[in-house]
């Protein structure tokens, strides 16, 4: 992987946190875990790809304005991949009612829900994240 001012995307490194109640006794299939730490290893893992196939690129094949989308779309999903780590994190910290009872679908529900609330906020650009990302590889790559 290329390096870009002493950044290297090799050094990225994301851990999925257990959802709350799962793999904690919550849900009997530790496989329903997996999957979910493959999904954010693999989400982490194309990113890295993308934006390494982006750094090689350079002003070669392609439109530019092309390029420029695809590597803000890349730093939008890197953004919304981080805010639905911290609603995940938020979330677990709430004391549970017992008016709605726990369950696996409203787990899985939660989770889909919390990934939503994250593509929609990363669309927004409020937290500025996506933004300052963008701006950063853009200029390591020659293009600002």
């Amino acid at each position: 992987m290329k390096a870009i001012d002493g950044f290297s995307t090799s050094q990225i490194k994301i851990q999925s946190p257990t959802v709350a109640g799962i793999g904690a006794g919550g849900l009997s299939n530790p496989s329903f875990q997996q999957l979910l730490d493959g999904k954010i290893t693999e989400k982490a893992e194309q990113l890295a790809q993308a934006i390494d196939s982006e750094i090689e690129k350079g002003q070669g094949k392609g439109s530019k304005e092309a390029e420029e989308k695809r590597l803000r779309e890349l730093c939008q999903d890197f953004e919304s991949l981080l805010i639905h780590q911290m609603i995940k994190s938020m979330r677990s910290t709430i004391d549970r009612s017992q008016l709605i009872p726990e369950s696996p679908g409203r787990q899985i529900w939660e989770g889909m829900l919390d990934e939503e609330y994250s593509k929609e906020m990363a669309k927004k650009e409020e937290l500025g994240l996506a933004t300052m990302l963008y701006e950063d590889l853009s200029r390591g790559l020659g293009r600002k």
